[in-house]
Order: structure tokens, then C-alpha cells, then sequence
């Protein structure tokens, strides 16, 4: 194995446990916090953006589940 191989396959394995870690936080919110939008049903996303972003973000109402 070359040492180009094993850096991409370390870098493989840190950017995958961060996903999953990320996955675990939006988890662990969702089952503790209802998410609800603040603003109007019409949105204008941003011209030529990536990833697809609303223009001004996204405001929301978060409250804590009983």
C-alpha cells in the first residue's frame, strides 16, 4: 500500500465518522425539539448558490418537547 493510499483512507475514515456524528446531533435534536418555520410559505433562495440556500436563511420557532 502506498502512503498516498493510506492518507485518502484515513481522510476517508475521519470525513465518514464525522458524518455520522452530524447524523447522531440532527437526531438527537429532532427528538428534543420541535422545529417550526417563522416566516412566510414563500421563500426566495439565493441566485447561483451551492448548496441551494434561502436568501437571508431560514428562521425558526424551536420548542422544547414535553
Amino acid at each position: 500500500m502506498t502512503q498516498t493510499h493510506t492518507i485518502l483512507s484515513e481522510l476517508d475514515h475521519v470525513i465518514a465518522s464525522g458524518v455520522l456524528v452530524a447524523k447522531i446531533g440532527i437526531i438527537l435534536l429532532l427528538s428534543k425539539y420541535n422545529f417550526r418555520p417563522s416566516i412566510p410559505a414563500k421563500v426566495k433562495f439565493a441566485a447561483a448558490t451551492v448548496p441551494l440556500a434561502p436568501e437571508g436563511g431560514l428562521p425558526m420557532k424551536v420548542e422544547r418537547r414535553n
